[in-house]
């Protein structure tokens, strides 16, 4: 077997440039992947802009409701002011004993549209409708007499979403939030 002249230079400039490492001057890395790089089981808390609006309702509704932020919620909006959602929500919780709860409330928008706060009625007796006619408009207490929310609907969906990880129905039904 016969090897070219050319070829014996060509293998050992590949040989001695495999060997080298490449000199660098260590750089920090981007402030964005800081955390990931040096932390691989750290989470980073979401920013309003890292979730869909969709997602910044289920919290805000799922903390309001089940006094947690992972609880699933489905809900309505009857009614809008300029800073304000009338609405009513079913949340059940995904983790632990599954509490559930269904009410009509008030999201509380910032003037940049962000939500500020989430306000129920308290619980079922003296005051439930006292809060009832203090926080809701004569359109939306209509829909709250008459019970228009269909909640084992609402209910069984929460239940598909905890199988298939889909977003609540207002999300999907093409509903824009404000």
């Amino acid at each position: 077997m016969k090897i070219s002249l050319t070829v014996i230079p060509l293998i050992a400039l590949a040989i001695c440039l495999s060997s080298c490492e490449p000199r660098s001057t260590p750089t920090a890395p981007p402030p964005a992947l800081t955390p990931a790089l040096l932390t691989p089981s750290a989470t980073i808390a979401p920013t309003p802009t890292s979730l869909p609006r969709w997602r910044l309702y289920e919290i805000a509704l799922s903390k309001a409701v089940l006094d947690t932020d992972t609880g699933l919620c489905e809900w309505e909006i009857w009614g809008q002011s300029a800073r304000e959602d009338y609405i009513w929500v079913k949340c059940i919780e995904t983790q632990g004993d599954y509490n559930a709860r269904s009410t009509p409330a008030v999201v509380y928008l910032t003037e940049n549209g962000q939500i500020d706060k989430v306000t129920l009625p308290r619980p079922a007796g003296g005051d439930y409708w006292e809060d009832i006619y203090k926080l809701f408009p004569p359109d939306v207490l209509a829909k709250i007499q008459s019970h228009s929310f269909d909640a084992k609907a609402a209910e069984e969906r929460i239940y598909e979403r905890m199988k298939t990880n889909e977003p609540p129905l207002i999300a999907t039904s093409g509903i824009v939030l404000p």
